[in-house]
């Protein structure tokens, strides 16, 4: 029936957007964060390494989310709609068993457990905005939370992250200067003024 696939094509799309948008939140942030708590010195423009790293964690994590999560997602939703329509934890559950076979076939303990816990909160969200749009109310607070924390997290951590050094004359000729076997080489190397005679022209 078209609308009941119209539905499920709505449904997934908002889980997938909401949950991944969430993960690579998570992710981003906390490698932020874990370099904090270590001490390290931190880089230029902080936030900006953090929306990075976010904007690759999302791209990798939607991928896998819109392809295999939602494979497995309807499903296991068939499965549960036919024969234990009550029992949605279970199936919670089966998401999260599922979630780790990247990790296994990857032969990596923390990607099947981060694989895991992705693919639990997937059907959390999807629970919740199946619950939402049954009830035609709005989902659109799992796409603004996280961006509003992404903008906020940006901010602090630019605000606190050092300021570039200032370009300085010896930086400008460095720059200027790198590179050999080219008309580079003519270009001085040394702050400060020079008169003479270049190829008959008084400079």
């Amino acid at each position: 029936m078209e609308s009941e696939k119209d539905y499920v094509i709505l449904r997934k799309t908002i889980t997938t957007l909401s949950t991944s948008f969430i993960l690579a939140y998570l992710l981003a942030i906390t490698g932020q964060v874990q370099q904090l708590t270590d001490g390290e010195e931190l880089l230029y423009h902080t936030g900006n390494d953090m929306a990075g790293w976010f904007l690759v964690y999302l791209f990798y994590a939607g991928a896998v989310i819109a392809v295999y999560g939602n494979f497995v997602s309807v499903i296991l939703d068939a499965i549960r709609k036919k024969w234990l329509p009550n029992m949605r934890w279970l199936f919670v559950f089966f998401h999260g068993i599922l979630g780790l076979i990247n990790g296994l076939f990857f032969q990596d303990t923390y990607l099947a457990y981060y694989g895991m816990a992705a693919a639990m909160l997937y059907a959390c969200i999807d629970w919740w905005v199946e619950r939402r749009i049954d009830r035609e109310k709005s989902t659109k607070v799992l796409l603004i939370i996280p961006l509003i924390l992404l903008l906020l997290s940006w901010s602090i951590l630019e605000a606190i992250s050092p300021s570039l050094p200032p370009f300085t004359k010896e930086d400008a000729i460095e720059f200027a200067t790198t590179g050999e076997g080219t008309d580079i080489d003519l270009f001085p190397d040394t702050v400060g003024t020079w008169k003479g005679t270049f190829e008959g022209y008084h400079v």
